[in-house]
């Protein structure tokens, strides 16, 4: 990567950094009394505001949401801008991400019978037709049509076995393969790179503690077979030990799995945190990663791949409010739903 491309990266991405979101820019906008003056919030005190619209109409929750995923990737592809080999595997990062967050939106609507309430938020903007498109989505209307939707695209191996089979789409084992690719690609990506490990890091971080969030789910809510759960693991590894991950595996409830994982590396971390222990666990370690390395590391793609991330996590808490304004939580309550711990420190 050239000197001036290095430059240009870490100056755009501290830049924009600089200007993110802060602990009281969330709480000032979960005071708000409506979801309209939520919208006129983001829009007008924002780095948002650009991509916000909605012309005479009244501005919704839906909306808003829509267009802060719209928002997300488009100021994402953006930074992955520079004509820099690290940034175009970035790109296809960020690609990717998108395809499959559409995809498990769209199985959602599938396997509930309503494939005709999907719309397709983002795919087709023109910034964003790569290998990894699907545009013929929002015509698809069984698993017959989703099929043949795929045949010939990045996700046809992937998904197909999975709908092939009998019965209902699996939507749990359906989504789990898919975050798997999504690892799985973006590591083969990252092996290349000089920088790997640092890039490898916040990627193993987010599939680890994903697994263990998934164990702990399954074991809470659907008792789900040590069998069936192992398919559904990333498989990639960052600080659970291969006993611990077992042990998780075959614990008869959540709350064994939640014990495991507290007497771990990650338990000392909950407590210096003070995190929530129960949920949303890799969005709510990752924040103090992503600052560390968007500070202090001088690698422009290690920079970049962490804001990418942390512009993620800020769109995420985004939702969480308007959400809570739309249902007219009160403030301190929204305040515990946000991924905060790292985000509002400089």
């Amino acid at each position: 990567m050239s000197g001036n491309a290095s430059y240009a990266i870490l100056t755009r991405v501290r830049a924009q950094y600089g200007a993110r979101l802060r602990e009281s820019d969330y709480l000032e906008m979960a005071a708000c009394k409506s979801v309209p003056e939520a919208a006129a919030f983001l829009r007008e005190r924002t780095a948002y505001g650009p991509f916000l619209a909605w012309g005479d109409s009244v501005p919704t929750r839906g909306l808003l949401e829509y267009q802060l995923r719209k928002a997300l990737l488009e100021r994402s592809v953006a930074l992955c801008s520079f004509g820099t080999a690290a940034a175009a595997d970035l790109r296809d990062y960020v690609l990717l991400r998108n395809s499959v967050n559409e995809l498990i939106n769209f199985l959602r609507f599938l396997a509930a019978g309503q494939p005709e309430r999907y719309v397709l938020s983002s795919l087709l903007l023109p910034q964003t037709v790569s290998k990894f498109s699907l545009q013929g989505l929002s015509q698809v209307k069984s698993r017959e049509d989703l099929i043949e939707c795929l045949r010939g695209t990045y996700f046809e191996k992937i998904l197909t076995p999975v709908l092939s089979t009998g019965g209902g789409v699996d939507l749990p084992l359906a989504e789990a393969i898919l975050d798997r690719s999504v690892y799985e690609y973006t590591e083969n990506l990252f092996s290349s790179h000089g920088e790997a490990e640092a890039l490898k890091e916040i990627l193993l971080l987010k599939a680890e503690l994903g697994d263990a969030e998934l164990l702990y789910r399954a074991k809470t809510y659907y008792g789900m077979s040590p069998a069936l759960l192992r398919a559904m693991l990333s498989g990639f590894r960052l600080h659970l030990s291969g006993g611990e991950l077992e042990e998780m595996l075959n614990a008869p409830s959540g709350e064994d799995v939640l014990r495991i994982f507290l007497a771990g590396r990650y338990g000392k971390e909950v407590q210096k945190k003070d995190l929530d222990t129960v949920g949303n666990w890799s969005d709510r370690f990752l924040p103090d990663l992503l600052r560390k390395r968007i500070h202090f590391s001088a690698v422009p793609s290690v920079v970049l791949f962490a804001y990418l991330n942390w512009l993620e996590l800020e769109v995420k808490n985004l939702i969480y409010v308007i959400e809570g304004v739309r249902y007219r939580l009160p403030p301190e309550q929204i305040r515990a739903l946000l991924l905060l711990p790292g985000m509002e420190r400089g």
